[in-house]
């Protein structure tokens, strides 16, 4: 589980309403292009865009930073009979490939294409299952330790390649959809539901048992076999649906449908429907870590089944709600899981200074995790450039932590983010019609925007004029 978790919450909410190249692939209804300023296609030039994230939460805080600075486990200080769980939840989100192009100054129309990395985890660990891995001699001889082991995790990563397309409806109103093809990558699903361990310390022996079931789409002792590159052996599909809307006021309000999609992993991925009971004896505080290893995942990764598998990818409800005030650009962003629990409230207090925006991030994970963190963006017509992180003291505790055995990581949780990117403009000045040498788009009804198609209604005059062409038409073509 911690394998699963650790290899792979990363959303970079600080960058929603910058009209950034990675803001437009991330909420389709945005702008990135700024007229008569800008020219008319923006790349990324393969340079990776994005981040990844980290963040633990639970009694056994003190365990996992010495795991992180030492790479061993030290039980000693967890209480095992609390019920309260270890939380520990990952994500990383990072743009390939960035490429859009400004098709018309009428209805602001832009294409793009993008291929992204994207990977989630989520894991709820006891204490007990840290004990077991470090001595059995904490667990009280005494009594019947049950569910002592109970723990459940997820973890998905995959490629999505996107076509994305917006435009304006009218002067305040825009839409914009992302249609996305998935190649998944690694899946990973476990849940233990009963467990016990008896412990003999005068026989120097234990017996434990676990029931519950995991799910994979590789086999669990061999990562090599995970298709890391793009392909056809796990398709998926995907689609974000955006909208933006701005009032005479100046409120600017932003929704999203992201990512509601589904993967079908290949028909021999693996799932293992265990009921196993693992008895140690002459066990040496020494020896009986290493020797419980090899027995439970010997016995639970025996003999699997293997089927297809369905799985959803982690969807998101998403609200924006900005008002500017000259250079103080505040925007209040929260984003729900869909198919998942879980979600973030945040608020973004953003600074401008000419092209440089200077941001304070100020959220709360609904996995009961506060998140602080701070972003710096340089963005001019043709170039943009940004670095942040969403845990900025939590971050820098845990480089100091790491780099320093014997430091203290210290607060409430422990967590790391940072993310990072770049992308720049090139082909002709995008200028209006009125001074532009190249018109794109014309006021004609064959020219009118996509999403004004769908939803204006013709007037009785405009099917009149229809009518009444296709009869004329029609005559021509019989006098012919």
């Amino acid at each position: 589980m911690l394998f699963a978790a650790g290899t792979l919450k990363a959303q970079q909410l600080g960058l929603y309403n910058t009209g950034t190249l990675y803001d437009a692939f991330e909420n389709p209804s945005h702008r990135t292009f700024v007229t008569d300023s800008s020219r008319r296609i923006a790349f990324n030039f393969f340079i990776p865009n994005g981040g990844l994230s980290i963040s633990a939460k639970g009694p056994a805080k003190t365990t996992i930073e010495k795991m992180l600075q030492e790479r061993e486990i030290d039980a000693r200080s967890v209480d095992i009979n609390s019920p309260e769980k270890n939380r520990i939840f990952t994500s990383e989100n990072t743009y390939l490939l960035m490429l859009r192009k400004h098709l018309a100054t009428q209805y602001n129309k832009e294409l793009g294409l993008s291929w992204q990395v994207k990977a989630e985890g989520s894991t709820n660990i006891s204490n007990g299952t840290f004990a077991i891995f470090h001595n059995y001699r904490l667990f009280d001889p005494t009594k019947e330790n049950e569910n002592i082991f109970n723990n459940s995790g997820q973890a998905i990563a995959y490629h999505q390649f996107s076509l994305s397309y917006r435009e304006n409806y009218n002067r305040k109103l825009a839409f914009g959809a992302k249609l996305s093809y998935l190649s998944g990558i690694a899946y990973s699903k476990l849940s233990i539901d009963k467990s016990e361990i008896s412990v003999d310390t005068v026989a120097k022996s234990f017996n434990a048992s676990v029931r519950g079931f995991y799910k994979s789409n590789f086999i669990f002792t061999d990562a090599r076999a995970i298709p890391y590159k793009p392909g056809f052996r796990n398709p998926g599909l995907a689609i974000t649906l955006s909208a933006n809307y701005r009032t005479r006021s100046g409120w600017y309000f932003m929704g999203n449908l992201k990512d509601l999609g589904a993967i079908r992993w290949t028909k021999n991925s693996y799932f293992y429907n265990f009921n196993t009971n693992v008895s140690i004896t002459n066990a040496s505080s020494a020896g009986a870590t290493k020797r419980f290893q090899e027995e439970i995942k010997r016995k639970v990764f025996d003999d699997p089944d293997t089927s297809a598998i369905n799985t959803f990818i982690n969807g998101k409800a998403e609200i924006l709600v900005n008002r500017s005030f000259n250079n103080y650009h505040p925007n209040l962003i929260i984003s729900k899981n869909i198919f998942f629990p879980g979600g973030n409230a945040t608020l973004i207090n953003t600074y401008k200074l000419n092209n440089f925006g200077f941001s304070l991030l100020t959220g709360y994970n609904f996995q009961q995790v506060f998140m602080l963190g701070g972003q710096f963006l340089f963005r001019s017509p043709n170039f943009d450039f940004f670095m942040g992180s969403d845990q900025l003291f939590n971050t820098y505790r845990a480089a100091r932590g790491l780099s320093n055995p014997d430091q203290s990581m210290g607060g409430g949780s422990l967590g790391a983010s940072a993310y990072l990117g770049m992308s720049m403009k090139f082909g002709r000045i995008l200028e209006r019609d009125q001074n532009a040498n190249t018109i794109y788009g014309v006021k004609n009804v064959e020219f009118q925007g996509l999403f004004n198609r769908i939803f204006t209604k013709k007037t009785e005059e405009e099917k009149k004029d229809k009518k009444q062409a296709k009869e004329k038409k029609k005559k021509g073509q019989e006098t012919e």
